[in-house]
């Protein structure tokens, strides 16, 4: 855009209306232009910013960790190189990056260190708390009301109730978020789950109480959309967890199966069925098929789970759990 010059006289608006009003549209001209370019400027840095993002998102740990073996061998390279030469004053810069490398590397490490045994740490505290030798509060699968409704399960352990659970369904019948609160409804985590376009559970992600993803799991499906297989990953390193294998008869499940990130098996849910569709009873297994642990489920007339109690093999109970339903317009 050509923009020609403004004198700088000083213009009377009675007596040089016509100038002045020229330069008044010209300044309303200048106005407008700069305010497009701010607006494009910004579109453009919005298309960066997301460009930024993608790539971000696509270098994973290998690839940083390559680069940084790389850049770590070019500097003993040119320390090597400038040793040869006598020259004291490269070799002391190269070596002052490499030791700046080092410890930038060795703070990384201790910051995933830290990060990755707070969170185990933090697991760990959750299952001393709810006492997850009996891993009830995972079983979900049974929970199908396909109506519009909010689902709030209140477990019981020693008759203090221990947490809630409240799920939210979409109009499908689709549980779209879950919350676990305390007894007093302080939210301890959250699931947010997400379906494919054909409404198949795709991914489950666990977010703690400031909204920051742990952890999420992966379905795999058959083509009638039933799971076949878990594989729960770490939210931000997206290493593999642990997997979980589906066993069916027909359409009725009947095991789980839990292996660890060496493929040993660590855990099983054995169901039973009383001639219905929902199972009645799971029993728990260890990694040698012991059994270790039970739980029996109870519904309504419109097949939602209302009840559900854990015991030990020996017969104490752990958990009594109910679960209510609210309908929702």
């Amino acid at each position: 855009m050509e923009v020609k010059e403004i004198k700088n006289e000083v213009l009377n608006p009675e007596t040089d209306f016509e100038q002045y009003k020229k330069m008044y549209e010209k300044v309303r001209e200048i106005e407008d232009k700069i305010h497009e370019l701010e607006k494009q400027k910004q579109e453009v840095l919005n298309g960066v910013n997301k460009y930024l993002e993608q790539k971000r998102d696509s270098v994973n740990d290998d690839l940083i960790k390559k680069a940084s073996e790389e850049y770590q061998k070019y500097l003993l390279e040119k320390i090597n190189t400038v040793l040869a030469q006598g020259n004291v004053e490269e070799q002391s810069k190269y070596v002052n990056r490499l030791n700046t490398h080092i410890a930038s590397k060795l703070k990384r490490i201790e910051v995933d260190q830290t990060q990755e045994t707070k969170e185990i740490k933090e697991l760990e505290e959750r299952m001393e708390e709810k006492d997850i030798e009996s891993p009830v509060e995972e079983e979900e699968e049974t929970i199908n009301p396909k109506v519009k409704s909010i689902l709030k399960r209140i477990a019981k352990a020693k008759d203090k109730i221990s947490e809630i659970k409240i799920a939210h369904f979409d109009k499908e019948g689709n549980e779209i978020e879950r919350l676990i609160t305390d007894a007093n409804g302080k939210v301890l985590k959250k699931y947010k789950i997400e379906y494919d376009y054909e409404r198949n559970i795709k991914r489950e992600i666990q977010l703690d109480r400031t909204g920051t993803p742990l952890h999420e799991i992966e379905f795999q499906l058959d083509e009638k959309g039933n799971p076949l297989k878990e594989v729960m990953k770490h939210a931000r390193t997206k290493k593999i967890m642990s997997q979980c294998v589906y066993e069916y008869t027909g359409d009725k499940l009947i095991k789980k199966i839990w292996y660890d990130t060496k493929g040993k098996k660590t855990r099983s849910w054995n169901y039973e069925y009383n001639g219905g569709s929902y199972p009645k009873k799971v029993i728990w297994k260890d990694d040698e098929d012991n059994p270790y642990g039970i739980c029996e489920y109870e519904y309504d007339n419109n097949g939602r789970l209302t009840k559900e109690i854990s015991k030990r093999i020996q017969g104490d109970v752990l958990k009594d759990i109910t679960y209510e339903y609210e309908e929702t317009k």
